[in-house]
């Protein structure tokens, strides 16, 4: 039991979510190492030399010694620093490289990144956060290619070109490998950690499956399928929140919202991007959903719920019969709350994963969780004196080798080679000095690495039949979802930001109301005409845009 509850905390510290100093004047340091010309103050081009001819990244990547410091967020209870990471040694003696690490304080990433970048003093290597992705905010003001521009960061077109053969077998992948990791003009700003195989949902929709059996109720699949399903939960066993939504009446994956077709927020359909707020078929949710609340089959204190968290059900509600549906992680399926959590005796409690409802039987919705195999981008940066070994240090890491060493730390020690497949210690996965799974990951391997990173680590103790939550939720269709990878111009993040500001506030102050009925949905119209007025097709227009650029990457 302490085994698998050990993972849970792990999964935890994702959930929660989602390096260098600077330049002395020593004047021993080696040479600047010379690099194909490039001026970072001229206009990003994607031009690409065509004499370039690659060249393959062999072992030690420098002769003499050379240092590069990495800039990123860390926090771990065991060590202070990457620099007192095991890993970090070791790849120093295999590369020829001496890493120096800078750490921003944890919640402060984004103020520490601005003020570095105000202050013109950088490190060599930058962790970014993927741009849109809702990350700790280590995102520069108008985007990567504009740092290109500002001469922050460098254009690694040619160097890639020339010093990473690994990257480019990475990108030549084509799909979300190539599209996401280069620019709509073509340019490349940083080299992105990648996962071998996208990661499966593992986020969803769930229901009481065991009290729903016990009343000799089926899978709910349609609308009044969940109707007669909720008022159980409410009718027979009392529950605060038959369904819990969010503080705006929604669901984290437009579940109940996507029956009709839409989704909340930005969405496409046949390459148009529609904006769901305003199609006609959102009152018709808001409607059912005022009908809902009103039958006690929301929670009564939606609006204002505390406990409520995005894509995990409060587990002081979970674990006591107060929530009978809602979206959460297959940490809590089945019998997770039991097993897992030890937060109830209940053996019998189960929280089934099921797809979103449909209007009718045979509907299909067009909206799930998603992951994406595209993860955070690391930048080299004006400063850097020794850019094409960057370039090639980053490469290495997406190397066998080089991969095995950051993901999993050192042969022997931190993981075994167990029919191929490399295998956590159980000094690492069941501490026996109680530190838990997270805590020692960090520790002891390079946790949010560069290079090919392996998202089913943090999988390895855990019962199969909870991961197997995941194969449903990712079996729905995602059709109208937009790609995560959609980048904005500076102009237009400047526009979109001014215009959704104001919208976003109208919006999530004015849903509650409809559906607690303290405002009519016979003002519906007047509030998608606001909408409009605010600008609302300005910024449906500019996500075109970005689409479409996207489309023709």
């Amino acid at each position: 039991m302490k085994k698998l509850l050990i993972i849970v905390l792990s999964l935890a510290l994702m959930l929660v979510a989602f390096a260098g100093c600077e330049k002395d004047n020593d004047t021993d340091k080696p040479a600047k190492t010379d690099a194909p010309a490039m001026d970072t103050n001229e206009e990003a081009t994607d031009e690409v030399s065509q004499t370039i001819e690659v060249e393959p990244n062999t072992l030690p990547i420098s002769e003499s010694p050379i240092e590069l410091t990495v800039w990123q967020s860390f926090s771990n209870t065991l060590i202070d620093s990457m620099e007192e990471n095991p890993v970090v040694p070791v790849i120093e003696e295999m590369t020829g490289i001496t890493l120096k690490f800078k750490h921003p304080a944890v919640g402060e990433e984004a103020t520490a990144f601005q003020l570095m970048i105000s202050s013109q003093e950088f490190p060599d290597i930058i962790r970014m956060d993927k741009e849109n992705s809702g990350g700790s905010g280590i995102v520069y003001p108008g985007g990567g290619e504009k740092a290109v521009k500002d001469g922050v960061f460098l254009q690694l077109n040619d160097l890639i070109a020339q010093y990473a053969p690994n990257y480019l077998d990475v990108r030549a992948r084509g799909g979300v490998y190539e599209k996401d990791t280069i620019t709509d003009s073509g340019v490349i700003w940083a080299m992105y950690s990648v996962s071998e195989q996208t990661e499966p949902a593992y986020s969803g929709l769930v229901y009481r499956k065991d009290l729903a059996d016990a009343a000799g109720l089926d899978e709910p699949v349609t609308l009044d399928d969940w109707h007669e399903i909720l008022t159980l939960y409410k009718e027979e066993y009392n529950m605060d929140a038959p369904l819990m939504v969010s503080h705006e009446g929604l669901l984290y994956n437009s579940e109940f919202l996507s029956a009709w077709g839409i989704g909340k927020d930005f969405y496409q359909v046949d390459g148009e991007v529609k904006y769901g707020y305003i199609q006609p078929e959102f009152k018709e949710y808001l409607t059912m959903m005022n009908q809902w609340y009103q039958e006690g089959l929301l929670d009564q204190n939606f609006a204002t719920n505390a406990d409520f968290v995005d894509i995990f059900l409060p587990v002081n509600y979970a674990a006591t019969d107060r929530v009978g549906s809602g979206i959460t992680t297959w940490s809590e399926v089945y019998d997770g709350l039991h097993i897992l959590f030890f937060a109830t005796e209940n053996e019998d409690i189960n929280f089934s994963p099921v797809h979103p409802p449909v209007l009718k039987e045979g509907d299909t919705t067009q909206f799930r969780f998603m992951t994406s195999a595209i993860l955070q981008p690391w930048s080299i940066t004006s400063s850097c004196e020794h850019p094409v070994e960057a370039v090639k240090f980053l490469d290495w890491c997406y190397t066998e080798e080089g991969s095995l060493l950051v993901n999993y730390g050192i042969e022997g020690d931190t993981y075994s080679m167990v029919d191929g497949k490399p295998r956590f210690s159980d000094w690492i996965l069941y501490n026996e000095d109680g530190y838990d799974a997270p805590t020692m990951f960090t520790a002891n391997s390079w946790e949010g690495c560069p290079g090919l990173r392996d998202y089913s680590r943090g999988y390895q103790n855990v019962d199969p039949h909870l991961l197997s939550a995941t194969e449903v939720w990712d079996s729905a269709e995602h059709g109208y979802v937009l790609p995560s990878g959609l980048s904005l111009t500076s102009d237009e993040a400047k526009s979109k930001t001014r215009i959704m500001a104001d919208i976003e506030t109208y919006i999530f102050e004015t849903i509650p109301k409809f559906i607690t009925g303290d405002e009519s949905l016979d003002g519906f119209d007047a509030f998608v005409d606001q909408i409009m007025a605010m600008g609302i097709e300005d910024a449906i227009e500019i996500e075109q845009a970005a689409f479409e650029r996207y489309q023709n990457r």
